[in-house]
């Protein structure tokens, strides 16, 4: 285990496989995706989030239908 800090730690991970990159000197971002980049995440969400719901479907009760007409 290193003596960072853990958000640096976490921050160092990020930038080693892509998903930040260093924008200037001390400063990170999120990287710009591409057109075939967002098609990829935008299917991964799709199928992610439908079977998200048909399981909360097949589990739902009377306590999560108060909770959702709250």
């Amino acid at each position: 285990m290193s003596a960072q800090c853990p958000v640096r730690e976490a921050l160092t991970r990020l930038l080693a496989i892509g998903v930040v990159a260093n924008v200037s000197g001390r400063s990170v971002g999120v990287p710009s995706l591409g057109y075939e980049e967002l098609t990829d995440l935008r299917d991964v969400r799709l199928e992610v989030e439908v079977l998200a719901v048909k399981w909360a479907l097949q589990n739902r009760n009377d306590a999560m239908w108060a909770l959702l007409h709250r």
